[in-house]
């Protein structure tokens, strides 16, 4: 079987929910994720080494020294099978903080609603 360079890519999970943070100084803190998950079948080791490698951006609160990451990709590679070649995975996620129910940090309302986000720069 020939391997492929380019592989088969699949969005294979694609979940946004929200999770309580903290109740301070009267506010509501909520946490907003989106996480994505990719695989990409088929590929040669060259190829597969070529989907680079993790990464995080964080954001500061202003007032405060605590940061929390908006954005973070990891990239998994595996070989299951001789003839199936190298599989790569990446995992990513995008944060919000909100207090009150207003984006307060991290990732823009654009990267929950679109379909296909892209990723994060710093």
């Amino acid at each position: 079987m020939a391997w492929s360079s380019t592989g088969v890519s699949d969005v294979i999970e694609d979940e946004i929910n929200r999770q309580a943070l903290a109740r301070e100084w009267g506010y509501v803190y909520t946490l907003r994720q989106r996480t994505r998950v990719t695989e990409v079948r088929g590929l040669t080791r060259s190829a597969a080494l070529n989907y680079g490698t993790d990464v995080s951006y964080f954001t500061a609160q202003a007032w405060v020294a605590h940061y929390f990451a908006h954005y973070t990709r990891t990239v998994k590679r595996r070989k299951a099978d001789p003839s199936d070649g190298w599989t790569v995975t990446i995992t990513e996620t995008w944060a919000a903080v909100y207090q009150d129910g207003a984006w307060l940090r991290g990732a823009a309302e654009h990267y929950f609603t679109d379909a296909n986000p892209a990723a994060m720069t710093s």
